[in-house]
C-alpha cells in the first residue's frame, strides 16, 4: 500500500461555520482543505432570503481570504412563511439550496416546517420555484415527535408524497443519512434523491455514545445509530453514487457540550480528512475516497469538479488529538478509546 494518496480537492456539502468570533475560530479548518462547502442557514438570526445569504457569504469570505480557492455555497432556510417570490430572489442572488428543517428537529429549528403542511407549500408553488431555478432541496429528515430511532424513517412517506406532488423538483438531498431504511429509500431514487453522509455516522454507533459512559461530544441529531445501520450506509456508499460527503461538522463551545443539557452537534472539521482516510483504509475502500468526497457531490449540484488536488500522507506516528483549554472554544470530536489515526494532509 502506498503511503501517499493524492485526490481532487474535496467539497463539503453540509457545513456549519457559525457566526462572529466562533466563525473566525473554526472556518479555517475547512477552508484550507476544501474547494467548496454548502453553508447551513440555521443561524441566529436565520438565513431566510437572498439578502441574508449574501451578507453571510461576505462574512465567510472575509474570514477565509488566505484560502482563495474556498467557495462558500449558500443556502436559505425554508419556513412556513417562505414564498415562491423569496425563492426566486434567493436564486437570483446565487443561492443554490433550500434547507427544510421540520419544526423542532434540531438546533435553531423552532421556525421550521410542519411536515403535515407540505402539500400546502407545494400548492403555493414554493417547490416549483426551486425547480424553475434548478435549486436543491436539502431535508433534515427527522420528525421530533417520534422516538429517536424512528424519527428518520418516519419522514419517508412525506418525501414520497412531495416527489409525487412536485414532479418537476429533480434534486432532493437527505442530509446526514443515519438509518438503513433511509439509505434504502435514497438508493431507490437514483439521480433524483441523494444523501449526504457524515464522518461521525460512519465512525460512531449508539454504543460509542452510550455504551460505557455518556460521551457528549458524540451527541448529534440525528443520533448515531446501530452497527447494522452503519454497515448498511457503508454498503450503499460503496455501491450507489447517490451518496456523497457532507460533514455536518457543528461546533459548540465546550460549556455547551459538557453540560447537563448538551447541545447537539459533533465538531469534526479539524480532523476530517485524516479521519475519512483512516476509515476508508479500514474498510479497504481508499480507492473510493476521492469519488466520495470530490466527485459525486459536485456532480449532483452541477458544479465543475475542483481543478487542483490535495495529498494525504500516512505517517509512522499517529495524529495527536487536540484538547482546547478555553471553555468558549469548540473541542473536536475525541477518537474512540485506543483508536489511532496515522493519516495527515500534506502541507
Amino acid at each position: 500500500m502506498s503511503n501517499q494518496l493524492s485526490i481532487t480537492r474535496p467539497d463539503d456539502w453540509h457545513l456549519h461555520v457559525r457566526q462572529g468570533e466562533m466563525l473566525k475560530q473554526v472556518v479555517g479548518n475547512s477552508a484550507r482543505y476544501f474547494g467548496r462547502a454548502l453553508i447551513m442557514p440555521n443561524t441566529v438570526p436565520p438565513i431566510l432570503n437572498g439578502s441574508d445569504a449574501l451578507e453571510y457569504q461576505a462574512e465567510i469570505l472575509q474570514a477565509t481570504q488566505q484560502w482563495p480557492q474556498f467557495q462558500p455555497v449558500m443556502s436559505i432556510k425554508l419556513t412556513m412563511n417562505t414564498t415562491a417570490q423569496m425563492i426566486c430572489e434567493a436564486a437570483e442572488a446565487g443561492v443554490k439550496a433550500v434547507k427544510l428543517y421540520p419544526t423542532g428537529a434540531t438546533t435553531n429549528s423552532q421556525d421550521g416546517v410542519e411536515l403535515s403542511r407540505l402539500k400546502e407549500m407545494a400548492e403555493n408553488l414554493v417547490f416549483d420555484a426551486m425547480a424553475d431555478y434548478k435549486m436543491v432541496l436539502c431535508i433534515h429528515a427527522e420528525q421530533p415527535s417520534q422516538s429517536v430511532f424512528d424519527r428518520e424513517p418516519y419522514v419517508i412517506p412525506f418525501i414520497e408524497a412531495l416527489l409525487a406532488w412536485v414532479p418537476r423538483l429533480k434534486r432532493i438531498v437527505i442530509e446526514h443519512v443515519s438509518t438503513a431504511k433511509m439509505a434504502q429509500f435514497v438508493a431507490s431514487w437514483p439521480g433524483r434523491v441523494a444523501a449526504t453522509v457524515t464522518a461521525h455516522h460512519l465512525y460512531l454507533t449508539i454504543e460509542d455514545l452510550l455504551g460505557e459512559e455518556l460521551k457528549p461530544h458524540y451527541f448529534c441529531k440525528p443520533i448515531v445509530k446501530t452497527q447494522r445501520d452503519q454497515d448498511s450506509i457503508w454498503w450503499y456508499l460503496k455501491n450507489n453514487s447517490n451518496f456523497f460527503f457532507g460533514s455536518d461538522s457543528a461546533p459548540h463551545a465546550q460549556d455547551a457540550k459538557e453540560a447537563c443539557s448538551c447541545s447537539a452537534g459533533v465538531y469534526t472539521a479539524p480532523m476530517m480528512l485524516p479521519l475519512l482516510a483512516h476509515m476508508f483504509e479500514q474498510h479497504d475502500m481508499l480507492d473510493l475516497l476521492e469519488t466520495f468526497v470530490a466527485h459525486r457531490g459536485a456532480d449532483f449540484y452541477n458544479f465543475e469538479r475542483n481543478p487542483d488536488t490535495i495529498t494525504l500522507v500516512r505517517s509512522d506516528e499517529p495524529m495527536i488529538e487536540s484538547e482546547e483549554s478555553d471553555r468558549n472554544t469548540p473541542r473536536q470530536m475525541p477518537l474512540r478509546k485506543d483508536d489511532r489515526i496515522y493519516w495527515h494532509v500534506a502541507d
